[in-house]
């Protein structure tokens, strides 16, 4: 079963290639490169949220002789 964050990251995966479909299909350069940069920031957000679970705190435990 998927986590709540796997969830979002493939959420924000999935906005990128919509939006970055949909920059690839418009003929008006202006709103072809506002598609480009949503899925620029959708991508950027789906690897900001990767780094950060990637960075899952890690217990850590001292032995005391």
């Amino acid at each position: 079963m998927q986590t709540e964050q796997q969830k979002q990251l493939q959420d924000y995966r999935h906005r990128a290639a919509e939006c970055a479909r949909k920059a690839l299909a418009c003929q008006e350069p202006t709103i072809r490169r506002s598609f480009a940069e949503a899925a620029r920031r959708w991508r950027n957000l789906a690897q900001r949220q990767e780094d950060a679970s990637a960075c899952e705190p890690v217990r850590v435990v001292a032995l005391r002789s």
